[in-house]
C-alpha cells in the first residue's frame, strides 16, 4: 500500500500535536523544557569555553604576529565576543551606534555587573580595546595575547601604575583608538525594587535619580523599551561611585568620554554564580551607547563635575 507524502505530513503533525498534549497535560511546555535543557547547555559550553579560549588566544596570537594588521585584530576581538556570546544563547542589541560616528578616539566608559559585559561590547562595537585587571595577563595564552593587542593592565593596588598605562596609550587615544574603561573600579550594585539608593558620584552631593532623564538625554535619547529581559529583572542596578582614573585619561588626552550603558548582564552570570545563563535557553543584553561628552572644557581641578554628570546619566539610563 502506498502513502502519499501528504497522508505521512498529516500522520507527522498529528504525532507532533499529541506529544505536545502529553507534555502538556503534565506541566510541561516547549518553553520550559529549553530552559531545563539550558542547565546542561551551560555546563557543556563552560567545559568548552577553556579550550575555545586557549585556541582564539593562540590564533590571536599568531595573526598579531605575521601580519600586524590592525583590521585582523580587530576581527579576532570581535570573534571572541560573538562566540562567547553565542555559547551560552545571549543575544547582543546595540543602541546609540551613530554616536561613536561622531568621535574618533575616546574613552567608552561602561557599567561593570558581569563577565558579559565586556563580551556584550567586543561583540557589539567593533575596534575596542579594554582595561582588564592586571590578573587576568597572567592566564596561559589568554595574557599574551591581550599584551599583543595592545589591551591595559590595570594594577588597582597601584595607581601611579595604571596613570603611567594611561600616559603611555595617550598617543594611541589620540590617533583614533578607543579604550572600554569600566569606572567603578568593581561590580554594579543589585537593590530590590522599591529600595533606596544610597551611593552617590565621587565629588558632589547629587543623587542619582532612576526615574529622571537630564535635558540632554530627553533630547532625543529617550530610555525606549529594552529587549533586554526586564521581565525578569527583579532588582535595580545600582553604579558604585567612579574612579577618577579615566576621566583624568581623557581629560589629559582630550577626548571625548563616551557613556555605555549595558543592561541584562547581570542576569546572566551575576557574581558568585558558577555557571553563565543556566536557567534560560536565551537572554538578551542591550548595550546602550550614550551622547559623547567633550572634555575640552575640564581639566583636574573641575574633574568631579564630569564625572558626576556621566555618573548621573548613566544611572538614570540603567533603570
Amino acid at each position: 500500500m502506498r502513502i502519499s507524502g501528504s497522508h505521512l505530513a498529516r500522520l507527522s503533525i498529528r504525532h507532533i500535536k499529541r506529544d505536545r498534549s502529553f507534555w502538556r497535560e503534565r506541566g510541561f511546555s516547549q518553553r520550559q523544557f529549553l530552559n531545563a535543557m539550558a542547565l546542561f547547555r551551560s555546563i557543556l559550553m563552560a567545559i568548552l569555553y577553556g579550550p575555545f579560549l586557549m585556541a582564539t588566544s593562540v590564533c590571536t596570537y599568531l595573526l598579531n604576529f605575521i601580519f600586524r594588521n590592525r583590521k585582523i585584530d580587530d576581527w579576532m576581538v570581535s570573534f571572541w565576543g560573538r562566540i562567547s556570546c553565542r555559547m551560552f544563547g545571549v543575544r547582543v542589541h546595540v543602541v546609540g551606534l551613530e554616536h561613536l560616528h561622531e568621535v574618533g578616539g575616546a574613552v567608552l566608559v561602561f557599567n561593570h555587573a558581569s563577565f558579559f559585559d565586556i563580551f556584550a561590547l567586543a561583540d557589539g562595537i567593533p575596534g575596542l580595546r579594554f582595561g582588564a585587571k592586571i590578573e587576568l595577563f597572567k592566564i596561559p595564552f589568554f595574557g599574551a595575547a591581550m599584551m599583543r593587542l595592545g589591551m591595559l593592565p590595570i594594577d588597582r593596588a597601584r595607581k601611579e601604575s595604571v596613570f603611567r598605562i594611561y600616559d603611555e596609550a595617550t598617543i594611541r587615544m589620540q590617533n583614533g583608538e578607543r579604550f572600554a574603561l569600566a569606572p567603578e573600579g568593581g561590580r554594579t550594585k543589585q537593590q530590590p525594587e522599591g529600595g533606596r539608593t544610597k551611593q552617590q558620584p565621587e565629588g558632589g552631593r547629587t543623587k542619582p535619580q532612576p526615574g529622571r532623564l537630564t535635558s540632554r538625554q530627553s533630547s532625543g535619547g529617550e530610555a525606549r523599551q529594552s529587549p533586554a529581559g526586564d521581565t525578569d529583572r527583579k532588582s535595580r542596578e545600582i553604579l558604585a561611585p567612579f574612579k577618577s582614573g579615566p576621566f583624568v585619561f581623557a581629560i589629559q588626552a582630550q577626548v571625548p568620554i563616551v557613556p555605555v550603558v549595558i543592561r541584562g548582564a547581570s542576569q546572566i552570570l551575576p557574581k558568585g554564580q558558577l555557571f553563565p545563563n543556566w536557567d534560560r535557553w536565551f537572554r538578551d543584553v542591550e548595550v546602550r551607547i550614550l551622547p559623547p561628552l567633550s572634555t575640552q572644557n575640564y581639566d583636574l581641578k573641575n574633574r568631579p563635575d564630569l564625572q558626576r554628570q556621566v555618573y548621573c546619566e548613566m544611572q538614570s539610563q540603567l533603570n
